[in-house]
Formats: structure tokens, C-alpha cells, sequence
């Protein structure tokens, strides 16, 4: 037990202490943001079996055009931070109805940013071999996809208007309704997609209807990618019916840890010091 005279002469020492081990584990936020498309500078873009060129142009992606049987991805080349993030965008099915779908994806598959899916329900991020057109699915990935076409209960793809999240280049795990937002009108969906490092948290907002929609899952992303670094961008896909789809003010932020400065480990020792001095001297 130690003496109150002892645990009195020692405070300041100890607060000093803490303060420079404070400042020693003090982190400063280094952002790696990624800010709108612009046109296309920075992005490598993916595309198959599609009688249009998808790609982006005054800071909007089109993610499909109203071509059947298409599978797209587009991926900005740098591999950004994923322990945490926060993503935004706004999605338009501008055609309306139609079919497939597109997923926000972050990716470390071997193909890097020239990763890309099959069409269909695919939705340019899976590589279903009972599609006619499958290619090999986008591995080592965490995505949140929305299908639009009504698919049978039970099939791969889920159910028409639906989303889920799924992990490397699967789609076959069960959508659920996004009611009551309904990405086959033709209004513009806003989208916030987190991770905290543990919840990846998925809300749409529609401010024309004023619906909104929340969904979260527990997931390790780096973990399930393999990386704490991946690629990040968009897939999308149609089959027999088609629509053109488009992705509009995009931004993706992470903060990362970065060393405390050297001046504040210096203070930080030097406080300890004078308020060691001090306890010698009185």
C-alpha cells in the first residue's frame, strides 16, 4: 500500500508521465479522400459485351447504359485505407425499371482495379457460371449491392428493388427490401455507407418521396479482403432487360494514424523532467 506522502509527492511526476505518454499515442488525421469522378482522371474503368462505353464526364459515372447483357466496374487506382471509412453518393436509374443493378465495392482481388464480374444479376461483381456471360467473380471484396429485377424467391440475386451486402463476388446473399425507397424510379437516392471497423452501416435516402432505409451487418472487412488497402468503386450490370444507370457527387474518406509530431514527445519530456527536478529540490 502505498503511503498518502508518497501518492502526494508523485502526482505531478505521474501527470506528467501521462502527458507525454498522451502525446506519444496522439493521432492526427491524414485524410485519403477521393472527391467526385471529375472526368475520369484517376479511375480505371471496365466493360464487356456492352454496345456503349461506360465511363465518367462532368463528375457523373455511368455505371450501364440501356444495352442488355453488360457488366462494368470502374475502380479509382490508387488503393485507399479501409480499417475506417465513410462513403457518399447519389444513384439514378435513369431509364427506370429495367434490370440488373450495380454494388459499391472495396476490392484487393488479383486483377486489382481492372477487377470485373459478370453481367446478369451479377451485376458486374460476381461470376455466376449459370450466367451466359460469367467472367471470374471480384474476390477479396466487401460490397453492398442493389438488384432491381424480380428474380424467384430463392435464386441467386434475391428479389427485385432489393439490396444486400455481400463479400467476395457472391450475390447470393439474400436481398431484402429496401422499401420504402424504390431504386427503380427514376428519382436520385442519396447513399451513406460507413465502417466504424466493426459495422458496415448502409442508409438511402430519396428527397423526392422523402423514404429513407437503413441496414448494417457486422464484418471485419480488412479481414475478409485480405488487406488493410483495397481499390474502391462501383460495379453494374444488365441482362435481358436493361437500364442506364448513373453515379453522381461521390466522395470516400478515411482517417489513418499518423506519428505524434516530434516537437510534442519533446514538451512532453520536458515537462517530466522540470516536475521531476521539483520533487527532488523541495
Amino acid at each position: 500500500m502505498f503511503s498518502k506522502a508518497l501518492r502526494i509527492s508523485h502526482g505531478p511526476l505521474l501527470l506528467a508521465s501521462l502527458a507525454v505518454a498522451g502525446c506519444a499515442g496522439m493521432t492526427s488525421s491524414a485524410s485519403a479522400d477521393i472527391t467526385g469522378f471529375g472526368n475520369g482522371s484517376g479511375f480505371t474503368f471496365n466493360n464487356f459485351l456492352a454496345n456503349g462505353v461506360i465511363g465518367a464526364s462532368n463528375g457523373v459515372l455511368t455505371i450501364s447504359t440501356a444495352s442488355p447483357s453488360e457488366a462494368a466496374s470502374a475502380f479509382y487506382d490508387t488503393q485507399q485505407a479501409i480499417g475506417h471509412f465513410s462513403a457518399a453518393f447519389t444513384y439514378q436509374n435513369v431509364t427506370g425499371n429495367g434490370a440488373d443493378g450495380f454494388t459499391f465495392v472495396v476490392q484487393s482481388a488479383p486483377a486489382g482495379a481492372n477487377a470485373l464480374g459478370g453481367d446478369g444479376y451479377n451485376l458486374g461483381y460476381g461470376g455466376d457460371a449459370g450466367t451466359a456471360n460469367n467472367s471470374n467473380p471480384i474476390t477479396s471484396s466487401v460490397a453492398y449491392g442493389i438488384e432491381l429485377w424480380p428474380n424467384p424467391a430463392g435464386s441467386t440475386g434475391g428479389f427485385g428493388q432489393d439490396g444486400a451486402i455481400n463479400a467476395n463476388g457472391s450475390t447470393a446473399a439474400a436481398f431484402t427490401s429496401t422499401s420504402p425507397v424504390n431504386a427503380e424510379l427514376t428519382d436520385k437516392i442519396n447513399f451513406s455507407v460507413t465502417y466504424n471497423g466493426t459495422t458496415l452501416s448502409v442508409n438511402m435516402a430519396d428527397p423526392t418521396t422523402g423514404a429513407s432505409y437503413s441496414t448494417s451487418e457486422t464484418v471485419d472487412i480488412p479481414t475478409v479482403v485480405g488487406s488493410s488497402l483495397a481499390y474502391v468503386g462501383f460495379t453494374g450490370g444488365t441482362g435481358g432487360a436493361a437500364t442506364e444507370q448513373q453515379i453522381s457527387n461521390f466522395s470516400y474518406t478515411t482517417a489513418v494514424p499518423e506519428p505524434a509530431p516530434l516537437g510534442a514527445l519533446v514538451i512532453g519530456g520536458a515537462i517530466s523532467l522540470l516536475m521531476l527536478k521539483r520533487r527532488r529540490t523541495a
